[in-house]
């Protein structure tokens, strides 16, 4: 292997342009952000107590 890679020079550095220029190329169409959105989960929580305080209400849900 070593000995055709030796005798082929220019066939070598053809192929290694041509994985150069693949890896650029796929490079630049990765769909990839640097600082992708993120969300944050959330609960929204509707409860009555008629004559509580809402100070009060907020203790015992959480």
């Amino acid at each position: 292997m070593l000995r055709l890679i030796l005798q082929r020079p220019i066939a070598v550095i053809m192929i290694t342009g041509f994985l150069i220029l693949v890896g650029i190329v796929g490079y630049q169409r990765l769909n990839v952000a640097l600082l992708p959105e993120l969300e944050v989960p959330r609960i929204y929580l509707i409860t009555r107590f008629p004559g509580m305080a809402p100070t009060q209400v907020e203790n015992m849900v959480t």
